[in-house]
């Protein structure tokens, strides 16, 4: 299993900092794509501004083998429908 993060390893407060590189939503399904297509088996998204639900949709769209889920997905302003 091939393992990748984006919080920095070694650090007990790695703290918020913007990205280098806002993310595009609309390039969610090819980047999905191109991590399915470097072995990984899992791609996680997290909440921050967008619902990660739609985010992983896309990105099922575009992939065929890659495992799907979330890494933080807020759940009291949710449905219980939309949760699960």
């Amino acid at each position: 299993m091939r393992t990748e993060t984006l919080l920095p390893l070694g650090k007990l407060d790695p703290g918020l900092r913007a990205p280098d590189v806002p993310l595009d939503v609309t390039s969610i399904g090819e980047a999905a794509a191109q991590v399915e297509e470097l072995g990984y088996d899992a791609l996680v998204v997290e909440e921050t501004k967008d619902d990660p639900y739609q985010l992983l949709a896309m990105a099922a769209m575009a992939t065929t083998t890659l495992e799907l889920g979330t890494s933080v997905a807020m759940a009291f302003p949710r449905s219980p429908t939309v949760g699960a």
